[in-house]
């Protein structure tokens, strides 16, 4: 194999790449195991990050404790200290005055936090619709004010109501609406829609209502705005304005204005019972003649608590319970003391058993609050000497014992209730079901009528956009609530009356009565004789009105009963509005004397009309020295 030629570097490269790792090794070893490079100059002598920190560390000690044994004054000389001669604390603490400072944007990001939860947004509730209404009907005579129309506006001032509103009695016909509002069903619904504590009462504004008449052909008409009497209605604004700036809505300071007056005038107890029970009884002559029901159908109601008095029915006649109960109490004979233990130990037993079945009953209605004080009463009796009091007080023990958890849970429910109660009052909720009622006047006599309802309320997010998921609902200063269900039909009674009293005896004619109501009061009757063909006119000259006309005149009309099949007479009748009307005179015998016992009760609570005494004049004075006109010797006056 020939011999090759290597260079000197060739044979020795690699012991020059070691002895160059070696010392880059070395001088790593030399900079950072035994010392570093990075340092900085303190007081002129360079230090490491650790030996800087050691340094601060020291220097903070002597800090502290240079001001923990600072002075104030000197121990042995004081001298009261100058303030323009007292030396900066930094200077006299020996503190450094510069300090290290990072430079940074003046106005740095908002870190984004991902967990971070948005404040929610309310979506306005709908206004729950009233109970179904029931009506009444009545007629009357008062002096109704005038309504005064009062436009909450922004500058608006009330106008003056007129001074002789007062002044003349007047004749009315009206229908009385009648229904409830659930603001507690109200205040769930702004719950579950994310209102506010501060935010969930009703504050109701107006009270709509809506009528149809009954046309002839059986169908209904259609739907009429009732305008209800009030003496004073608060015109609310609908809306307030919005103004866009950018993406967002924004409300001028003098519509924030209008909504607080909204509230103001709207949101105080005596406003709300104004708005809802107008006012109109007392201006009646006779009060009566406005009646309430008694109940509402689907709803608990008590009218006394809203100081409403409603008429009880007489419950016992002269000689009922009252005089019995009299009768009982009165002393029979002298007993003896034995015979009278004995009866009072027989009573107290019957109470005792009395008691207890109240008590079962109000466990099987889950009242065990009412249960509970019944039976605890019942245990009191516990250490009598009678055995059978003795085995009942056992009895309602073990009963209380029995239903312990329950009357627990109860109490607990009830200091909820309470609680519940005072929160209400605390933010002026209202009652729980709250009573309403119209008045319309403008309804004729015979016709025959139904109505629903609604109620306004103040939005309570009125200029709130920034609060709602859909910010143009802030503009609604008022929201529209729902319709209730129609009403049951009501025919309202005719303002006159007319009976059958029989037939003439040529058998031609019709006897017919016919009472009107006038003047808060009815006329006396109206007695004619009719043929077929003539009219019932009533009234003269032009006042004259024509009631109807006379068809068909019947001696021998067959009529069923209940019970059996009887003959009386019958006439026809066709009224100017083109109704028939038949009347049979064993019917109408018994309609008018229920008619005229009413109108005898409606005279009897009428105020007495006192008659006014005509006062004579009195003589001219008799001049001196004349003798009277009676005077003996005087002649008669001529004609006499």
């Amino acid at each position: 194999m020939a011999k090759q030629n290597v260079t000197f570097i060739e044979r020795h490269l690699e012991k020059f790449v070691i002895g160059i790792c070696g010392a880059v090794f070395l001088a790593v070893v030399a900079t950072y195991a035994i010392d570093t490079p990075h340092k900085v100059m303190v007081d002129g002598q360079p230090l490491a990050p650790k030996n800087f920190y050691n340094f601060v560390e020291e220097q903070a000690s002597q800090v502290v404790n240079r001001m923990k044994n600072a002075r104030t004054e000197s121990d042995n000389n004081p001298q009261v200290v100058i303030p323009n001669q007292n030396p900066s604390p930094y200077t006299a603490a020996q503190l450094p005055l510069l300090f290290t400072s990072v430079f940074v944007s003046p106005s740095p990001p908002i870190p984004i936090i991902t967990d971070l939860i948005e404040k929610e947004t309310v979506q306005l509730a709908k206004i729950v619709a009233p109970s179904t209404p029931v009506l009444t009907t009545g007629r009357g005579s008062g002096k109704l004010p005038e309504s005064d129309e009062i436009q909450i506006a922004f500058d608006n001032k009330s106008p003056a109501t007129p001074q002789n509103s007062l002044d003349l009695t007047k004749d009315y016909v009206w229908a009385t609406v009648v229904t409830t509002i659930n603001r507690k069903e109200q205040r769930e619904r702004f719950e579950a829609a994310g209102y506010t504590s501060s935010r969930l009462a009703l504050v109701v504004t107006n009270v709509e209502a809506e009528r149809e008449e009954l046309l002839p052909s059986g169908e209904w008409g259609e739907p009429q705005i009732v305008h209800s009497y009030a003496p004073t209605v608060f015109v609310p604004a609908e809306s307030v304005q919005l103004t866009q700036q950018d993406k967002d809505f924004v409300v001028a300071p003098d519509q924030m204005t209008l909504i607080d007056k909204h509230h103001q005038k709207f949101a105080t107890d005596a406003q709300q019972a104004e708005i809802l029970r107008p006012k109109f009884k007392d201006y009646l002559e006779d009060p009566e003649k406005w009646i309430l029901p008694k109940t509402l159908p689907g709803v608990e109601l008590n009218w006394e608590e809203f100081g409403i008095q409603i008429p009880e029915e007489e419950k016992n006649s002269r000689f009922g319970a009252g005089r019995k109960a009299e009768e009982t109490e009165k002393p029979r004979g002298r007993k003896s003391s034995a015979a009278e233990a004995t009866a009072a130990d027989s009573a107290l037993l019957q109470e005792v058993s009395k008691t207890m079945k109240e008590a079962d009953k109000a466990i099987a209605e889950k009242k065990y609050l009412e249960a509970e004080e019944k039976l605890l009463s019942v245990k009191s009796h516990s250490e009598s000497t009678s055995p059978n009091l003795a085995g009942q007080a056992r009895i309602a023990t073990t009963k209380l014992d029995g239903i312990a958890t329950e009357i627990e849970e109860a109490k607990v429910a009830e200091a909820q209730k309470l609680r519940r109660k005072e929160e209400a009052s605390k933010f002026n909720f209202g009652p729980d079901i709250d009573p309403v009622w119209i008045n319309d006047l403008t309804i004729a006599p015979s016709k025959v009528y139904r109505y629903r309802v609604r109620v306004v309320a103040l939005n309570q997010y009125a200029g709130l956009p920034a609060e709602l998921r859909t910010p143009e609902d802030a503009a609604k200063l008022v929201l529209q609530g729902e319709w209730s269900k129609w009403s049951d039909p009501l025919t309202v009674e005719s303002d006159k009356r007319l009976f059958f009293s029989g037939i003439d005896g040529d058998n031609q004619s019709a006897k017919l009565e016919l009472y009107q109501w006038g003047n808060g009061k009815w006329k006396p009757a109206l007695i004619a004789k009719l043929g077929i063909g003539r009219p019932l006119v009533f009234g003269t000259g032009k006042s004259a009105v024509t009631y109807g006309v006379v068809v068909d005149i019947d001696p021998h009309r067959h009529y069923r009963s209940e019970k059996e099949n009887l003959e009386t007479q019958a006439m026809i009748l066709v009224t100017s509005n083109g109704d028939v009307e038949e009347h049979l005179l064993i019917e109408d015998s018994a309609k008018k004397k229920e008619f005229l016992n009413k109108k005898k009760e409606e005279e009897n609570r009428r105020p007495a009309e006192v008659p006014q005494q005509t006062v004579k004049p009195r003589p001219a004075p008799r001049p001196a020295g004349r003798p009277p006109a009676n005077a003996p010797g005087r002649p008669a006056p001529h004609g006499t």
